[in-house]
């Protein structure tokens, strides 16, 4: 017995290897437009997506330059104030003081730092003696204040 034997037996007709051939043909192009589709719709949530991050990194630099602007106005409206407020404070403020008082006869040199009474006598205010090393005294006369002795002027 010669010929082609098989072991199969079945009433179900088998595709042959070209119509297989077609059917796999026709599975892969359907797999490979469902593969397309699926890009595309990724690809446009993806660009949406990345237009979404720009326009909200433009809307938060938006608004970080408003705050700013609104911040730096606040401060200078607060520092407008604080002038305005300043310069409507009465502020007391002292007179210069006298280079000098005078007191009945006697008179009180505040920027050399000596009194000079009446009789023409002169004390350092400091020392509370006159200026010098002599005390001149209302008769003319002048005492040295080292020694305590009446000086003395010998004219020849």
């Amino acid at each position: 017995m010669a010929g082609i034997q098989s072991k199969r037996f079945s009433f179900v007709r088998q595709q042959s290897y070209w119509e297989q051939l077609q059917a796999r043909r026709e599975r892969s192009k359907a797999m490979r437009e469902q593969a397309e589709a699926a890009s595309s719709q990724l690809s446009s949530v993806v660009q949406t997506a990345a237009g979404d991050q720009t326009i909200g990194a433009a809307e938060l630099a938006a608004k970080m330059a408003a705050k700013r602007i609104a911040d730096a106005a606040d401060a200078e409206r607060a520092k407008a104030r604080k002038e305005a407020a300043a310069k409507e404070i009465s502020i007391w403020r002292n007179k210069e003081p006298p280079q000098s008082v005078n007191a009945g006869d006697t008179t009180i040199d505040l920027s050399g730092g000596t009194i000079t009474l009446s009789d023409g006598t002169t004390i350092d205010i400091k020392t509370g003696k006159p200026p010098g090393n002599y005390l001149k005294l209302a008769d003319g006369t002048q005492i040295d204040l080292k020694t305590g002795h009446k000086v003395i002027n010998i004219v020849t």
